[in-house]
């Protein structure tokens, strides 16, 4: 991940919908801007869920660093991203069961 001072940020492969790569950019695991490639442009090697440093170096990144030729894949961060995603998806089963046995009785 690339820091601006104690800003930290990284994209995200979110998903593809009608021929259109979605991606995401997070600064300090939170969100802040969406972008679109159209899926040709997209390397074959890059799968939804993928996870990339980028080289933000201002306040305000342009358009530049959302090129699918500037992305570094994070292979780190996104063996992370995916566990910390199981392990909220485990409790929210471990929720729903434990729910509805109270339900049931």
């Amino acid at each position: 991940m690339s820091n601006t001072g104690d800003q930290k940020y990284y994209i995200k492969y979110t998903n593809v919908e009608d021929g259109i790569a979605r991606f995401t950019l997070y600064k300090n695991n939170t969100a802040i801007r969406g972008f679109n490639e159209r899926i040709e442009n997209v390397p074959d090697e890059y799968d939804i869920g993928d996870y990339f440093s980028t080289q933000i170096n201002s306040k305000e990144p342009d358009e530049a660093y959302f090129s699918p030729e500037n992305l570094d894949f994070d292979p780190g961060l996104t063996e992370q991203k995916r566990n910390e995603n199981e392990e909220v998806i485990d409790e929210f089963k471990r929720l729903q069961s434990s729910a509805e046995k109270e339900l049931e009785e």
